[in-house]
């Protein structure tokens, strides 16, 4: 893979705009490729294996972690299986519209069709992911091989972007695997790390690919590159619209903060009368950038404003940050060697230079924003504090100090990594869920699949909402946390159907306000319930199997 071809390794000097060739070691890409290779096989092994372990009990569901997300993008592309290309939920009952959101994964499960298709969406799945990480890699390299000299130093970098972390692992090592309510960053963040994105979150890797291109086609000198790098990067924040829209706020946030720092300190150190001009040639490639992204922006903004739908699931859609001592943990072993670090890139005095200095200054208020999802907005920011915690390091690591260095830094940065990795392989020896389904709820679900018409609704408890629309393209009341509209109230309400049945105004306000086909009653139940569904007038039993039944309701509201 070629890459980009012009983001070269260049840098802008900040006096005069002009693009100065770094005396850096020339990029290895074939290096990278192999690592890339490596770390695709790696990551890939653990889910072959999870199809190994199968049993005449249990069905992998395709996923290590997070498996009610993972089974929500299943969800959405067997949706564009069955013919949508608007996002439109299946885990709410919510009149929607349609969304220009998650267009990927509805595009990927066109190529899929019965039979098995669940195991065809898996694979497509997997498939989106090996793409998505080669690329995150290479971005990666191609990043920090425009800041950092040595080939050394960019090789651990790249390594650290993909799979290191903080040191959280040591609340794990001291049995404290929560503080202050939460747990490690890299334990669940993927935003603040790159190990859970690359491992099982392919529209995050791609959507980070295409953050940092961008950002170098940003970055490229005038004279080297013309005008036009700044309808590159807005073209590839563009792209990375269509996987992860919010990032095309960060590069904003970003570029305008460096464009800011930059045209300050240049009005600090020059009194030259060419200053307008250096403005514009400065402004120039970001405003280029920003006009070319901003369609998602606006889209954005009217969806939230007219979409009901889109309103109510960002208003419930809260990812909030955790206490700054988790920020600490994650970042802090990097302090030392980024401040040296920043101070000899701001010694160059060149405008590229800085860039890395600001992202990595920012991180307080991305992290700490008032906004919903305050905690995605440091996406990506690790790589900065790497490029200078790297070029904070002696000038060359060879010999004996370079195996040293090496090995102090992965003994540091990799063990929550090489715990998620582990564990993730020993929770595939011992078949359960949630990353495995029972064959027989299996076996419900396809029934369902070949009996229900497409957006069919059915009740069922939250444990089997979230799986169900995985492998059968029909609508549930409940099923995902920011997507089922109203959870907060409607899981309670459920839960009294099942155990007390429809003889109560709780109920009765469900049935009346939510259009309802079928009831999937779990099997065996064990707990004592108050009332049998198959007793139930309005109910027609249509399957059952030693853990599931099926029912019709009679007469659909």
């Amino acid at each position: 893979m070629p890459g980009i071809p012009f983001l070269r390794a260049y840098r802008t000097d900040a006096r005069d705009g002009e693009g100065l060739k770094k005396e850096n070691a020339p990029l290895d890409h074939r290096w990278v490729n192999r690592f890339a290779i490596f770390a695709l096989i790696l990551t890939t092994l653990p889910y072959m294996l999870g199809f190994f372990f199968e049993n005449r009990d249990w069905v992998f569901t395709g996923f290590l972690f997070g498996v009610d997300d993972g089974n929500s993008y299943i969800a959405k592309m067997l949706r564009g299986a069955n013919g949508d290309w608007l996002f439109r939920t299946p885990y709410s009952t919510v009149p929607q519209s349609g969304l220009f959101v998650f267009l990927p994964y509805l595009l990927l499960g066109k190529l899929s069709a019965p039979p098995a298709q669940h195991t065809q969406l898996v694979v497509l799945f997997q498939i989106f992911r090996i793409g998505a990480g080669f690329a995150l890699i290479r971005a990666s390299y191609d990043f920090i091989g425009v800041f950092v000299q040595e080939e050394v130093k960019r090789r651990l970098g790249t390594v650290l972007a993909v799979f290191g972390g903080g040191l959280g692992w040591v609340l794990i090592l001291a049995g404290r695997p929560e503080l202050y309510g939460a747990a490690p960053l890299e334990i669940y963040s993927p935003e603040s790390f790159g190990f859970l994105a690359f491992y099982g979150l392919p529209h995050l890797s791609i959507g980070r690919a295409l953050l940092l291109w961008g950002f170098l086609a940003y970055l490229q000198p005038l004279r080297a590159a013309g005008r036009k790098t700044g309808w590159l990067a807005g073209g590839l924040w563009f792209a990375m619209g269509f996987f992860n829209p919010l990032n095309i706020a960060i590069a904003w946030v970003v570029v305008i903060a460096h464009l800011a720092v930059d045209l300050w300190l240049e009005n600090r150190v020059s009194s030259s009368p060419s200053q307008p001009n250096l403005v514009f040639k400065r402004a120039l490639p970001a405003s280029q950038a920003l006009l070319l992204s901003s369609p998602w922006v606006v889209y954005s903004l009217l969806a939230s404003s007219l979409d009901p739908y889109f309103r109510l699931w960002t208003a419930q859609n809260t990812i909030t940050s955790p206490h700054p001592v988790h920020y600490l943990l994650a970042y802090g072993w990097l302090i030392i060697p980024a401040v040296i670090g920043a101070r000899r890139l701001l010694r160059e005095g060149q405008s590229a230079a800085r860039f890395p200095i600001v992202w990595a200054a920012l991180l307080p208020l991305l992290a700490y924003a008032p906004y919903t999802l305050q905690r995605r907005l440091p996406e990506g920011i690790f790589l900065s504090l790497i490029i200078l915690g790297l070029n904070g390091l002696p000038v060359q690591i060879q010999g004996r100090w370079r195996r040293l260095g090496v090995a102090a830094y992965s003994f540091m940065l990799l063990p929550t990594t090489l715990i998620i990795f582990a564990g993730s392989i020993l929770a595939l020896r011992s078949p359960g869920r949630p990353l495995y389904r029972s064959r027989a709820e299996v076996e419900a679900y396809e029934f369902l699949a070949e009996t229900a018409r497409f957006d069919e609704v059915v009740l069922a408890r939250f444990e089997i909402g979230n799986p169900l629309p995985a492998w059968a393209p029909v609508r549930v009341i409940i099923g995902h946390g920011p997507e089922s509209i109203g959870l907060a109230e409607l899981q309670p309400a459920v839960e009294h159907i099942m155990n007390e049945g429809f003889s109560s105004a709780r109920a009765e306000a469900l049935i009346q306000n939510k259009p309802i086909d079928y009831l999937y009653y779990g099997l065996p139940v064990n707990k004592v319930v108050a009332w049998s569904p198959w007793s139930a007038e309005e109910l027609e039993l249509i399957f059952s199997n030693d853990e599931a039944a099926i029912f019709r309701w009679r007469d659909s509201p």
